[in-house]
């Protein structure tokens, strides 16, 4: 009887349906399957290794082996070695998402012959420490740059880029547990003129400033994946900030480090302590959460400070063709500055047959004090509408947005009372667009390249990044 229930036509149909749900990720075409399955019968035992598996899929949760509920019965479900994602999903710095090593895993489908060598399986359940494989070794370079030619906002720079290269590579100690080192470099090039720092502000000034730097950082980083499936994830690293001028370049210049200080100090190239701390788990198939804290150093050439981040993201899918994200992030600096930013988006599938999406984007960032060393807007707030092309499946994904809205952004109250030309008044709403496109593509069994770029033109500037990077495993 339970080799008919098994092979049936319909129920094996279902089981296929729960695998293609892994591959498209989607985690209520699955859980209807399992309803369908356990509503019409389906053995208890397979069942379980059902349940088991997507579980396993949908919380990162290690694969183990599903005990039979008799004891006479000679069915073992082997585990796959590492089975699933052990780094956290998204980069505590960036906030960007990681990209994805998909770990060969077996088919939930039964097997047509069951040997009755194969049907036992001996395991250490003592190891811990066993070293299963490397983990990938990953390289990433990525270009951002901005330009303004207006001072309405808070946007201190006229112009700046950044250039950021490195990479990072580790061991897998065994299924759960990670330990890599990691390695970057920032070229880091501003030129602005000087406005919220300047000793004493001229609007007819329009003297411009060129600073660069190299910011160097390097950390080491453990991760461990818990029985509920669970990413805990810490770093510990030191980074410096290596400015390209000396004392004798700053002689005739109009800055001061903060109002009525009179005086500017070069950045200095001492190291820095700097980490993270990261937990990313999914209490639900359909949903996943994860917060950390980060210390890094500002990104800005002209001064080397520190500053101390906590943030959130929530990923919530009510539906397989609506998925809603949620990300917050609060930085604290270490000149008495601090940074807060959400964001929320939605997307509906709109023509699932060709993968077109349609989706809202609404943010807004502000900073309680301004500075021309890195950016500090005050309330700068965007209302976009997203149209997504996404093609995703086992080993390639591509992703095409077109983004266009409206941007606003208040009028900063001034330090000073000879500040008077300085703050501006309240924008209003304005046309801003922008582009962005993201492909992953799996290049034989072992390396992975991943290229990401974006265009958005707001209401005075414009910003491009690109990023391109490998992961590559043994």
């Amino acid at each position: 009887m339970r080799h008919a229930y098994e092979y049936h036509p319909v129920f094996m149909a279902r089981r296929t349906r729960v695998e293609i749900a892994f591959l498209m990720n989607k985690p209520h075409l699955a859980e209807e399957m399992l309803d369908l399955l356990k509503r019409d019968g389906y053995p208890e035992e397979p069942g379980r290794k059902i349940i088991v598996e997507t579980r396993a899929h949908f919380r990162n949760r290690p694969q183990r082996d599903v005990q039979p509920l008799v004891s006479s019965s000679m069915v073992a479900v082997e585990s796959a070695a590492g089975g699933g994602q052990t780094a956290p999903t998204h980069s505590a710095q960036t906030m960007q998402g990681a990209p994805r090593v998909i770990q060969p895993r077996r088919s939930i489908l039964p097997p047509a012959r069951r040997s009755k060598a194969g049907s036992r399986t001996i395991r250490n359940k003592r190891a811990w420490a066993i070293i299963k494989r490397a983990i990938p070794i990953r390289g990433s370079i990525s270009r951002t740059c901005s330009s303004a030619e207006k001072f309405r906002t808070a946007r201190p720079t006229t112009s700046s880029s950044i250039l950021r290269y490195g990479g990072r590579a580790g061991l897998n100690l065994n299924r759960n547990l990670q330990l890599s080192a990691e390695y970057f470099e920032s070229r880091i090039e501003q030129r602005f003129r000087a406005r919220w720092n300047a000793i004493s502000y001229d609007p007819d000034d329009m003297t411009r400033y060129l600073f660069k730097a190299l910011k160097r950082e390097a950390r080491a980083r453990l991760s461990y994946r818990t029985a509920s499936g669970a990413t805990l994830s810490g770093s510990l690293g030191v980074a410096n900030l290596d400015p390209d001028y000396d004392e004798d370049d700053l002689f005739d210049i109009d800055m001061e480090d903060y109002p009525e200080s009179d005086e500017f100090d070069p950045a200095d190239d001492d190291n820095e302590i700097i980490g993270d701390l990261s937990a990313h788990w999914a209490p639900r198939d359909d949903l996943t959460l994860f917060v950390y804290y980060a210390r890094d150093l500002v990104t800005s050439a002209v001064k080397s400070l520190t500053s101390d981040s906590v943030g959130a993201v929530a990923r919530w899918k009510p539906k397989d063709s609506w998925h809603v994200n949620l990300r917050s992030q609060y930085w604290s600096y270490e000149d008495d500055n601090a940074l807060f930013y959400i964001q929320g988006e939605s997307f509906w599938e709109i023509m699932p047959d060709v993968g077109v999406w349609g989706g809202l984007d609404l943010s807004t960032v502000t900073s309680s004090k301004a500075s021309d060393y890195y950016w500090t807007p005050y309330w700068d707030q965007r209302l976009l509408g997203v149209l997504r092309y996404l093609q995703a499946w086992q080993g390639y994904t591509f992703r095409l947005d077109l983004l266009g809205g409206l941007q606003r952004e208040d009028g900063r109250p001034l330090r000073r009372s000879d500040d008077e030309d300085l703050g501006g008044g309240k924008s209003d709403w304005e046309l801003v667009w922008g582009t962005s496109a993201t492909y992953n593509k799996r290049l034989g069994s072992y390396f992975d390249l991943f290229v990401d770029g974006s265009v958005m033109a707001l209401r005075d500037y414009i910003d491009h990044r690109f990023l391109i990077g490998f992961n590559l495993g043994f």
